[in-house]
C-alpha cells in the first residue's frame, strides 16, 4: 500500500486529499485526512449521493491512516517555514 498524491489544506477539519494504491493495479484517488474528536480518521470520497464510494475492512482502513498521518506528520517535522 502507498499513499501518494498528498495535497494539504488548512481550513476547517480537513488536514489533506490523497490517493492510495491498495493493491497492484488498484488506486483509490481523491481521500481525505479529517482531524475529529477521536484523532485524525481516513474517508473515501462520495458519491453524488454523499454516500462512500468504497467499503474497505477496517484494517485496511487502518493501514491508509497510519500511512497518511505518517506523511503528514514527517512532513510537519520538517516543514521549517515557521521557524
Amino acid at each position: 500500500m502507498e499513499v501518494f498524491n498528498l495535497r494539504h489544506f488548512g481550513a476547517g477539519n480537513l488536514v489533506a486529499r490523497f490517493d492510495v494504491s491498495v493493491a497492484p493495479g488498484v488506486t483509490l484517488r481523491d481521500w481525505q485526512l479529517r482531524r475529529t474528536s477521536n484523532g485524525l480518521r481516513v474517508f473515501p470520497p462520495k458519491d453524488d449521493n454523499g454516500r462512500g464510494n468504497v467499503t474497505l475492512s477496517s484494517e485496511i482502513i487502518a493501514n491508509i491512516r497510519c500511512a497518511a498521518t505518517g506523511i503528514v506528520e514527517g512532513v510537519a517535522q520538517h516543514d521549517h517555514r515557521h521557524a
